[in-house]
């Protein structure tokens, strides 16, 4: 097999924590059963491509990440799922993939880590589902893309909500953060459901790239095991003939032929942790010279990576020690020791000569 998919770990009861991972996955299924392989891993800048999903063709030594080039890749090697659309459905469904890939992620974001209980029930999920470190970077980075959502929802509550007590004005943020959340998803699940009709698949009867794109997205929306499932909860009680659709989505989903794993060293790990400090590399310098505010917001985000970074480290040498995978042995106690005895062997020794002498 010369395709190799690289894709995040399983968790969320789906072979992916990921929905373009997800979705590439799916796609791959539908038009080349059982001809490449997965290699699961949660270090995306260890790739040459530097991000997930990636698809390595050995064959041609070609590498593509992200669902739309990967698709594109494929349909050149006349793996198609979009041949039997009219140039009218294929404008569509690129209009739709457009639409879901912005909404349906933005929705999840505010959803899982921009609520506290979410965060935290989702964190401790992918805690288990991967490995040293980024059991710890992950789950923050990915919080801090959903930072400023209560801020931007505070900012349009009514002047009234603004003026009470901090207690009074978080329960209205909330509030209204949970409502605007819902209506995007309400309007988001009423478009999709409206092209699926009464059809097998958005297109027809065929899945296609946008059948394998919006069930990625929507498969994370119906998982329903944190504190406040609302997507899950909403498509589930307001649209069921879209989440029959998803759910059938997932039932199909076969087992992955994975790939056999590469070793990972503590130096590997020590690696990870410097490229989440130091950001991604820069290819040509910039020319313009930051502004005083863009370059204050620059030392602080560098203070926060720092400060994140050596903190894992200090978990990760503290995760070692306790599970005793480096031990320490002290030599200056097992020389007091061998002091001691000897001494002891001395006292001995004297006592029996005195004892010769009487």
């Amino acid at each position: 097999m010369s395709l190799i998919l690289y894709i995040e770990p399983a968790a969320f009861e789906v072979p992916c924590l990921s929905a373009e991972s997800l979705a590439a996955l799916a796609y791959l299924q539908n038009v080349a059963p059982a001809s490449f392989l997965v290699h699961c891993t949660a270090n995306a800048a260890a790739l040459i491509t530097g991000k997930l999903p990636t698809l390595n063709d050995k064959g041609s030594g070609t590498w593509t990440s992200g669902f739309a080039a990967i698709v594109a890749y494929l349909k050149k090697l006349g793996l198609d799922a979009d041949e039997p659309l009219n140039a009218l459905e294929r404008a569509e469904s690129i209009a739709l993939q457009v639409l879901v890939e912005q909404s349906a992620s933005d929705l999840l974001s505010k959803v899982w880590f921009g609520d506290d209980l979410n965060y935290a029930a989702v964190r401790s999920i992918l805690g288990k589902a991967l490995p040293v470190p980024f059991n710890y970077t992950l789950p923050a980075e990915l919080r801090k893309r959903a930072v400023g959502i209560t801020s931007t929802v505070e900012g349009n509550l009514p002047p009234i909500a603004m003026g009470v007590t901090p207690s009074v004005r978080s329960a209205a943020t909330a509030l209204s953060a949970s409502s605007q959340k819902t209506r995007k998803a309400q309007g988001l699940y009423a478009l999709i459901e409206k092209q699926l009709g009464d059809k097998a698949y958005l297109f027809g009867k065929q899945a296609t790239s946008c059948d394998a794109l919006v069930c990625g997205h929507l498969s994370l929306h119906s998982y329903d095991q944190i504190p406040n499932p609302i997507l899950a909860e909403e498509l589930q009680r307001s649209f069921p003939k879209l989440h029959s659709y998803v759910a059938a989505f997932k039932d199909n989903l076969r087992p992955v032929d994975l790939a056999p794993p590469e070793p990972v060293g503590i130096m590997n790990i020590f690696n990870a942790l410097w490229r989440e400090m130091a950001g991604p590399r820069r290819s040509k310098p910039k020319t313009e010279e930051p502004s005083m505010e863009e370059g204050l917001k620059r030392i602080k985000d560098r203070k926060e990576k720092l400060y994140f970074a050596c903190a894992s480290v200090l978990g990760l040498i503290g995760f070692i020690i306790f599970n005793g995978i480096i031990s320490f042995d002290i030599e200056g106690e097992e020389d007091y020791e061998d002091a001691g005895s000897f001494n002891e062997q001395e006292e001995v020794e004297e006592e029996l000569s005195d004892d010769e002498l009487e």
